[in-house]
């Protein structure tokens, strides 16, 4: 086996270990991370989406990703639904915004506690699209894991639109629990599907 190749295995293999559940006494942590941010630049939407999922054609999840960021996504807050109330479809209680929504309400809370128990997934949870922008600049590269990151997200989001819109038109729910299995399965089955000579940065 080729050096080169040997690296593209063990670059397959952190991004798998980097999805594995966390030992048990650090299962009861879910605070997000304790890093001081500086001032964040926002960027053009568009930018920030093409950073996070730079090969996002012919996927629906990262087409919601891309919806969310440009804040397009039929949220409650918006004119034509306002004869629905305008509160959060999770909740209850706050209007239902992109900001609320990703990830402020107690039920996406409670999606990002579930998954942090089981992957290590760090989201410092301020608002939607300062978070964005800090994704973009902490997960940027073509590396595996960072790619695992970027695709967990928009996992995460796209499930938590798929529960809603659940909620709105079949009145059936979900636990969080389900929804973070549902994100940790998929990225593993993607990680394992990736060709190894496109999946790291050399």
């Amino acid at each position: 086996m080729t050096a080169h190749k040997c690296l593209l295995i063990n670059a397959r293999f952190r991004a798998i270990m980097s999805l594995i559940p966390r030992p048990p006494s650090s299962i009861g942590l879910h605070t997000a991370s304790q890093a001081t941010f500086g001032p964040v630049r926002l960027e053009g939407d568009q930018n920030r989406f093409d950073k996070l999922d730079p090969a996002s054609k012919g996927k629906l999840d990262s087409f919601v990703l891309w919806l969310a960021i440009l804040e397009k996504l039929s949220t409650m807050d918006k004119p034509w639904l306002s004869h629905l109330g305008g509160v959060c479809v999770f909740c209850g209680r706050e209007v239902e915004t992109h900001d609320h929504l990703f990830f402020r309400c107690s039920y996406s809370r409670r999606c990002i506690r579930d998954l942090k128990a089981t992957v290590r997934f760090s989201w410092p949870n301020r608002a939607w699209r300062v978070d964005i922008t800090w994704a973009t600049k902490r997960w940027k590269g073509n590396h595996i894991v960072q790619a695992a990151y970027r695709a967990l997200l928009s996992a995460i989001v796209y499930h938590i639109w798929r529960e809603h819109n659940k909620r709105v038109f079949q009145h059936s729910e979900r636990p969080s629990s389900t929804i973070a299995r549902i994100d940790v399965t998929e990225i593993r089955q993607k990680i394992l599907s990736i060709d190894l000579p496109d999946s790291v940065s050399t």
